[in-house]
């Protein structure tokens, strides 16, 4: 169009250069008036997508809390106090129940006086390291370490006892 007008005015048609100038005009407004509404049409746009995420979470929420409510009103907390305390009360029995069963297996186990063997095998070993043992008055060493072990008939039976155990 720039082209024609420039040829128009070459030739000295002032009166049809300035309608094509005028039409000019007239196309670059609506071009930018265009622009304007795309870009007016586009925040439009983007406002309806905002509304619409607005109104799905209001919706959301409204059901949410209809939901809890519900949720509200069916609970009993009074049941579940006595829910809590009775599941304490059961834990407590099992717990004591544990408590006399090991104790029983202990009991099956044990076949002899463990203090009264600790002490015995204790002192047995003080012996033979050359440390006087008493029960009361704790540790005194005597006489030096034996040069060669000595031989405990007792020892050996309780590593008999305890491989049986073991099997």
């Amino acid at each position: 169009m720039i082209t024609e007008i420039k040829e128009l005015a070459k030739k000295n048609k002032h009166d049809a250069a300035k309608i094509f100038a005028k039409d000019l005009v007239r196309v670059r407004a609506q071009i930018n008036m265009y622009y304007n509404m795309s870009s007016q049409l586009k925040a439009i746009a983007m406002k309806m997508s905002v509304i619409s995420t607005n109104a799905t979470i209001t919706n959301a929420l409204k059901t949410t809390t209809k939901t809890l409510g519900k949720v509200n009103e069916t609970m009993d907390i009074k049941v579940i106090q006595q829910v809590l305390k009775q599941f304490t009360k059961e834990s407590a029995k099992m717990e004591m129940n544990q408590e006399v069963m090991n104790d029983a297996i202990d009991q099956g186990m044990s076949t002899y006086d463990d203090d009264t063997q600790v002490d015995t095998v204790y002192k047995q070993i003080c012996e033979e390291v050359g440390v006087d043992y008493k029960v009361d008055s704790g540790v005194v060493p005597t006489n030096p370490l034996p040069s060669k072990p000595v031989a405990n008939p007792g020892l050996s039976e309780l590593e008999k006892q305890l491989n049986d155990l073991k099997k």
